[in-house]
């Protein structure tokens, strides 16, 4: 007979099967599986980059800000060849929306102005 009791043989054969699972997930197949996974999830769901340049650095009351929208693809790091609708927000120092913009951006690049009100 032999010294192990039935508790302690369903332990170690638990500890065994935990050890191959582990051992197949550290297989090399495993990092092939998450890269796939990962292009087939970019390839459905494309990250997007937002520049936008202004036309300077410092506003005052009055003064028109111009916008010059960059959109482009976060992987390829290409314009974005998609039609998209934009839309942007000026707020103030409350963060308050004081206007709102939607503009065409089309080849990955699109234009608009705020014009502030005077004080």
């Amino acid at each position: 007979m032999s010294g192990l009791t039935v508790p302690s043989k369903i332990i170690g054969f638990g500890i065994i099967l935990i050890a191959g699972f582990l051992v197949s997930f550290l297989s090399d197949d495993v990092p092939q599986y998450l890269v796939k996974k990962l292009n087939i999830y970019t390839g459905n769901f494309p990250q997007e980059k937002l520049y936008i340049q202004t036309d300077r650095a410092q506003y005052f009351a009055g003064d028109d800000i111009w916008l010059k929208i960059y959109l482009s693809n976060a992987e390829t790091q290409k314009p974005d060849t998609l039609q998209s609708l934009l839309y942007l927000a000026l707020v103030n120092d409350n963060q308050e929306i004081i206007a709102n913009r939607r503009v065409k951006v089309s080849k990955g690049i699109g234009e608009s102005n705020f014009e502030t009100d005077p004080c």
